[in-house]
């Protein structure tokens, strides 16, 4: 007994559209040729996999375990086609998200830059967007692996990319200044500007929610860039909390130099949103992808 995967794919469709003419659309067929071709397969099977005495096409309970299978199968033809593709034309593509203010980091520039010249036959292409996006995009296959900020998401392997604990900026005259180190139940009714959860809940949650888990005030700021962030701390004269994902030559150095602010860690070095590279845990090979893993692991510090 051999089904072919046009046939199973066909039975997919139906089953998805809930009708021949619609899955006829779909799979650009005549409808009474898609329902003798459905009407053979069923013979070949010998079971009655669909149920068309409703209005809507349903899989018999035979049916739903017959379907379950042929997803399973053609799933698995669509992998081995692609697989095969990809060692005939070449190593194929890799798809890698990163958020915009990551472009600033060396060792994002390292990565990519260094996994580019080391595998020219693979085309890699970057996709920006914020961090929630990426994250699903990742889980959804939309994109192979992605920088992101925070805790990677259950069923991700991860690696470490830049360490990225949360600092204080202050102005000189608060008197958490005078602290080499501020403890988090210090923070008990200050108010702390921050970025807006929305941006990046992940990394808020692992941070900012601690502070004000432990009674602080904050205050969601209007402006996503540190830069904007930063300029609007000085004018109002607000405690800032910034995570260490950007250089120091960058936004930060000109804070540093400014003899009016200071910046000071916190004494828990838990609250932090470390920036990792993620991909979903993989159960079967992707050429370029695994490459460009092998290739992270070997280069990014541990």
């Amino acid at each position: 007994m051999e089904f072919s995967l046009r046939a199973l794919d066909q039975l997919i469709a139906v089953v998805e559209e809930g009708s021949f003419t619609r899955a006829a659309k779909r799979m650009h067929v005549a409808q009474p040729w898609l329902s003798a071709r459905i009407r053979q397969l069923e013979e070949l099977a010998g079971l009655r996999l669909l149920d068309r005495s409703t209005r809507t096409i349903r899989p018999t309970p035979d049916g739903e375990i017959f379907l379950a299978q042929a997803r399973i199968v053609v799933r698995e033809a669509r992998h081995l086609a692609n697989l095969s593709r990809d060692l005939t034309e070449g190593a194929g593509t890799l798809r890698v998200g990163a958020a915009p203010y990551t472009y600033f980091m060396p060792e994002r520039q390292a990565l990519l830059e260094g996994f580019a010249a080391a595998y020219p036959g693979i085309s890699l292409e970057i996709e920006n967007g914020q961090d929630p996006q990426l994250r699903q995009a990742v889980l959804q296959g939309d994109l192979d692996a992605s920088i992101v900020t925070g805790s990677a998401p259950e069923g991700c392997d991860h690696l470490l990319l830049r360490p990225s604990p949360v600092t204080l900026m202050l102005p000189r005259e608060h008197p958490l200044a005078t602290l080499e180190r501020i403890p988090l139940e210090a923070l008990a009714g200050v108010t702390i500007a921050a970025w807006r959860r929305s941006a990046n809940p992940v990394a808020w949650d692992e941070t900012v929610g601690h502070m004000a888990a432990a009674g602080a005030e904050i205050l969601p700021l209007p402006e996503p860039m540190r830069r904007a962030q930063i300029d609007l701390a000085r004018r109002e004269r607000l405690i800032l909390a910034v995570l260490g994902t950007l250089p120091d030559y960058d936004e930060a150095a000109d804070m540093k130099d400014d003899s009016a602010w200071v910046t000071r860690p916190m004494t828990d070095q838990s609250l932090r949103a470390d920036v990792t590279l993620i991909r979903q845990h993989q159960d079967r090979p992707r050429r370029a992808l695994d490459r460009f893993w092998s290739y992270a692991r070997r280069n990014l510090s541990p």
